[in-house]
């Protein structure tokens, strides 16, 4: 064997561990994985919920040292049913920013928005996220789209 064939063994074996890893996630996920795109059965069904995180605002959006910086989390209902109570929350880094916000319900199409502010005494990178129903309590298809991210830097 050559390094030629060598070189093709491993990758073909690679390949293969990846389809059995992905045949085998089918059949422990069966029809509710749906991947890192969005779910395509509120596309095609109907009695769907599903939230999202639509947008993340901070602003100014080049903070400095002493700036009181509000951040705001647009949260979406893009299915085609009602959303009954469910809960946001902020966070920067690992701390809450504020408090959990309570949502009464959204509606087909309805975005509400969530804000809160905080004074920065430090110059640091953070992780700004938001989380629409952090406690599970709306039934949907479809989760991995109600966390949303952004990094900034406050200098």
């Amino acid at each position: 064997m050559n390094l030629s064939d060598n070189v093709t063994t491993k990758v073909l074996t690679a390949m293969g561990l990846v389809i059995l890893t992905i045949i085998i996630a089918f059949f422990i996920f069966g029809s509710t994985f749906s991947g890192p795109g969005p779910d395509l059965s509120c596309g095609f069904s109907t009695g769907c919920i599903d939230l999202v995180v639509e947008t993340l605002i901070f602003s100014p959006t080049n903070p400095v040292v002493g700036d009181t910086v509000t951040f705001t989390a647009l949260v979406k209902n893009i299915g085609d049913t009602a959303a009954g109570p469910f809960t946001v929350n902020m966070r920067l880094d690992d701390e809450l920013i504020g408090q959990n916000f309570r949502i009464d319900g959204l509606g087909p199409g309805q975005t509400v928005p969530v804000e809160s502010t905080l004074v920065f005494s430090e110059r640091d990178a953070h992780f700004f996220h938001a989380t629409a129903d952090v406690n599970d309590e709306v039934n949907e298809p479809f989760v991995l789209n109600n966390k949303e991210t952004v990094v900034f830097q406050v200098r």
